[in-house]
């Protein structure tokens, strides 16, 4: 039997694990049952499928090392990629999801699926917005881009990445693997898309909540706009930063803003379906699986003009550079007769359809038969 290892530091509640639980659900439907090399606890990541919609996922697990926290992305890539070295030898291929080949076995085959490429000099991590944030996160990255640099590079070949964006962040990094690299968009639509207009007029947010995120940035457009109510929904990555945001609430006293940790899916989409808009701040976010998800639900989308979320907005009139381009946005939405509304929701539920569950299981089936 075909003997696979997927390669992913942390193993919890987050895009990257849901795609990897469709990646186990293709797997097994091929008669394949993976094995997961993660740092996180096997009790925390044993029960994320069940929490994300997935029952009957066949797996073995495998805890590196006993790290019990998920702060430190960089370092921890980095340890993984050399505490699993050896190990890593034991299987056919390893379907690597840390975003780089560096500091990787160069004698085993990998099958790498990229959101967007741990930067290795200089000139990448200045585009690499989340250590942009300050000097300390930034030297941070330096200083770990370079062990990783180190540690050498597996050859490019077999590399997917998540969108158009994060494709061109992979060429600049590994301008040898142009000719090559492929896409293959993470799956966010599951079911027909939803059409019916009868919403409350509310607006969701999902995603982790931590400063990258700008959930602070969604409160303060929740306070411009106080006929709206605000539902933030997310896990809590940084205690600290949800903090931040829950005294934003109660200093400005904010009645139509409400943060909802560690939501349940299924409550979630019910959650989508109702509400008549979806807002996401974060800047060069790599794809945004989340506002796939929150369109097909039938919201209508204001999100950041960047990264991957143009190739999912088209229309830029739903864009915004600014928090006062948003609150704009909004209060234009506000005005337009509900024939509008549905004509802008059928055409960007249109555009979605390429994000279905359907073409990336068909796009990593084709990845995985080649390496077979």
């Amino acid at each position: 039997m075909t003997k696979i290892g997927i390669l992913q530091n942390q193993f919890r509640l987050s895009g990257r694990t849901r795609v990897i639980c469709e990646v186990i659900d293709l797997l097994n439907q091929m008669g394949i049952e993976p094995d997961i090399l993660t740092f996180t606890p096997p009790e925390v990541g044993r029960s994320v499928g069940d929490f994300l919609g997935y029952k009957n996922l066949r797996f073995g697990y495998k805890q590196i090392a006993p790290i019990p926290f998920s702060r430190g992305w960089l370092w921890q890539i980095l340890l993984i990629n050399r505490l699993t070295w050896r190990l890593q030898e034991s299987y056919d291929w390893i379907l690597n999801s840390n975003n780089t080949l560096h500091g990787l076995n160069p004698n085993v085959q990998y099958l790498h699926y990229i959101y967007y490429p741990v930067a290795t000099n200089r000139a990448e991590l200045d585009k690499f917005q989340e250590y942009r944030q300050s000097l300390p996160r930034y030297l941070y990255g330096r200083v770990l881009g370079a062990l990783l640099s180190a540690g050498g590079q597996v050859a490019p070949k077999n590399i997917y990445a998540i969108s158009e964006f994060s494709r061109d962040a992979v060429v600049r990094t590994y301008p040898e693997s142009a000719a090559t690299i492929k896409i293959i968009y993470p799956p966010s639509v599951y079911e027909p898309a939803e059409t019916h207009n009868e919403r409350v007029l509310r607006c969701m947010s999902t995603g982790s909540i931590t400063s990258d995120k700008r959930q602070l940035d969604q409160l303060e457009i929740a306070k411009r706009l106080p006929e709206i109510d605000f539902w933030i929904a997310g896990a809590v990555k940084s205690p600290k930063y949800f903090h931040q945001c829950q005294e934003f609430i109660e200093r400005e006293g904010l009645k139509n803003a409400r943060l909802i940790p560690d939501m349940p899916y299924t409550q979630l989409q019910t959650a989508l379906h109702d509400s008549c808009y979806f807002l996401h701040t974060k800047h060069d976010e790599h794809f945004g699986i989340s506002t796939v998800e929150a369109i097909a639900a039938g919201c209508i989308p204001v999100t950041h003009d960047s990264g991957g979320q143009r190739e999912i907005v088209p229309d830029q009139k739903l864009r915004f550079q600014s928090i006062d381009e948003a609150v704009g946005i909004f209060q234009k939405l506000q005005i337009q007769n509900e024939e509008m509304l549905s004509s802008q929701r059928r055409a960007l539920q249109t555009n979605v359809q390429r994000f279905s569950q359907g073409n990336f299981r068909e796009g990593m089936r084709q990845a995985i038969e080649t390496l077979a």
